[in-house]
């Protein structure tokens, strides 16, 4: 008896949980999610051997599912079944259900199967021509990952709002596509001329795959749309007229005609291109990402002054003063690495700066003053002189190369968070830290810790350190020990601290057992590991709750609770009445 990741403990729910291990009857009470997983038989057939409570059912056996007609419950909302590949006859769904999910489902539709109050349909596998009718009128969001047949007018219901189509490659004529349809995603394959009147006026959102690259007109994309997305392969003129005057948002990752470049609408806000053109800016542009270098270096003037995100992937040159807009909020140079020099990043708003690959000494006054954020990356390793960070600066994360010490001044007194790499291996003594830190994320490698390195305010630690934890202030609510746990380690216990959580991972539970006893004043623990997580929150002084969490299906396991014995320590014992509300079935 398991948990499903990301289920929740819902105290009462269930009694008696697990009657048989492999049958297909289970006496089991107000429960309202239910997963069943291998050995499962994959057969349901019986009438009333699922309790009528449940809302959500996932049957993930690898066995082939059978389900008889009036088996499932009518209080049923959401299925999911893995491995159902037999024809879907009318009567095996309950009228109730609203969201179905059947990504091995690859049957003709019979008339009358889908329930007329489905409202999403999910089918990974299924490739058959959809009869006009079959899908129900209640239905709202329709995804089919590889299915590649004409649609006919009427072969979609009216009350369709979201449309995906994975690899679908058919002309879509006019009338084809509801009129109150507002999402559509056409995948890898699709690249068919869209006709004026083939999208509805409804439509809002647009997303073609990598291979579509086909010219637009005035006119044929309606005025309703607000997102576009084109894939790498596009690379067709877009004139005057053929964006909507209602774009927000545009991806666009082809390469622009040169003889033709994008004429962008007044409306647009976010852009996101791996090819820079600056004659195309428009001036209300606010969020602009560009993915390849720039054949030319910016100038000034060349960005939009209204800009305030800006995002290059990769730009070789060195950036002049005045052209960066002082408008700019948020800047990520992913491939920079030239000197910066004062005055060339804007001072006024700059408030999150990213340099991924920046490796050049930082000098007074060349970072400005505004900066909250600043992320140097996993080229970087200069020295941190006093001053060379502004006052003002209150997270930094520092890549893997750097190995440079740091000492007292080196970080600003406004510093919150700090994150090094494992590969920092330089010691830390008393005062580095700055009195305000309330994060510190240090791995470590064989540091030496002075005793008093922490400062008295840190809230939240995630080191390999044992000398880090053993100097903890009483101030620390969250541990995260970022390499596994086991009964070799060498921690002790905190002296006057009391734990709201502890996270790590582990190999086995005689590790919990050590981890129990390592650290008896916490609140709940977090331990993930080999395909499962355990959540373990303290119920009294003396009592401990264990819940099993699954991330996958191939080891099912037991709910545990920990009685903490008067001088034996933890011991485990297993249960099969803990409360929850999502199991597994053995």
């Amino acid at each position: 008896m398991t948990w499903k990741k990301d289920c929740y403990l819902l105290p009462g729910t269930i009694r008696d949980a697990v009657e048989s291990q492999s049958h297909s009857r289970f006496n089991i009470d107000n429960i309202d999610r239910l997963l069943l997983v291998h050995p499962f038989n994959g057969v349901l057939d019986t009438p009333g051997s699922l309790p009528d409570s449940i809302t959500q059912l996932s049957i993930s056996s690898s066995r082939d599912i059978s389900i008889a007609p009036g088996v499932l419950p009518e209080s049923l909302l959401t299925l999911e079944l893995g491995q159902f590949k037999r024809d879907l006859l009318p009567g095996i769904l309950p009228n109730s259900l609203t969201n179905l999910n059947s990504p091995k489902f690859n049957q003709p539709f019979i008339a009358g199967a889908l329930p007329a109050s489905l409202r999403s349909l999910r089918l990974d596998t299924f490739d058959h021509p959809i009869p006009i009718g079959v899908l129900p009128d209640s239905l709202i969001d329709l995804h089919l990952s590889v299915f590649d047949h004409i649609l006919e007018p009427s072969s979609l219901p009216a009350s369709l709002r979201s449309l995906t189509l994975g690899l679908f490659n058919k002309e879509l004529l006019p009338g084809v596509l509801p009129t109150t349809l507002a999402h559509l995603s056409l995948g890898f394959n699709f690249n068919q001329c869209i006709v004026a009147g083939s999208l509805p006026d409804s439509l809002t959102s647009l997303h073609f795959g990598n291979d579509f690259n086909r010219p637009f007109y005035p006119g044929v994309l309606p005025e309703s749309i607000t997102y576009l997305s084109f894939g790498s392969a596009f690379c067709q003129p877009l004139l005057e007229g053929v964006l909507p005057s209602s774009l927000t948002r545009l991806i666009c990752q082809g390469r622009p005609d040169p003889g033709h470049p994008w004429t962008l609408p007044n409306s647009l806000k976010n852009l996101e291109t791996n090819y820079f053109i600056p004659c195309s800016l428009h001036p209300s542009l606010d969020n602009l990402t560009v993915g390849l270098d720039l054949d030319d270096p910016l100038t000034p003037g060349s960005l939009p002054q209204s800009l305030a995100f800006f995002s290059l992937v990769s730009y070789s040159h060195t950036l002049a003063c005045d052209v960066l807009p002082n408008s700019l909020i948020e800047l990520s140079l992913n491939n920079y690495d030239h000197p910066l020099l004062p005055g060339v990043l804007p001072s006024v708003f700059l408030t999150i700066l990213t340099l991924e690959v920046f490796n050049q000494p930082l000098t007074p006054g060349c970072l400005p003053e505004s900066l909250l954020e600043l992320t140097l990356g996993h080229e970087f390793n200069q020295e941190l002189l006093p001053g060379c960070l502004p006052s003002c600066l209150e997270k930094l994360r520092i890549g893997t190369s750097f190995k440079k010490e740091l000492v007292p001044g080196s970080l600003p007194a406004s510093l919150r968070t700090l994150s090094l790499s494992q590969s920092y291996n330089q010691p830390l003594a008393s005062g580095v830290l700055p009195p305000l830190l309330t994060e510190l994320i240090l791995p470590g490698s064989n540091n030496q810790v002075e005793a008093n390195a922490l400062p008295m305010g840190l809230v939240i630690l995630r080191t390999n350190l044992r000398s880090l934890v053993d100097c903890m202030p009483e101030s620390a609510m969250e541990l995260s020990l970022l390499t596994q746990f086991n009964s070799q380690s060498k921690f002790k216990p905190p002296k006057n601290v009391r734990l709201d959580t502890l996270s790590t991972m582990i190999r086995s539970r005689s590790d919990v057992s050590k981890l129990l006893s390592t650290f008896p004043n916490v609140n709940t623990y977090k331990l993930h590991g080999h395909g499962r997580g355990w959540t373990i929150r303290s119920l009294s002084p003396r009592l401990l709750l264990a819940i099993v969490n699954h991330e996958s299906y191939s080891s099912p396991d037991c709910s545990m609770t920990y009685s903490i014995g008067a001088n034996d320590g933890p011991k485990l014992a297993h249960t099969a009445k803990v409360s929850w509300s999502l199991i597994k079935i053995k």
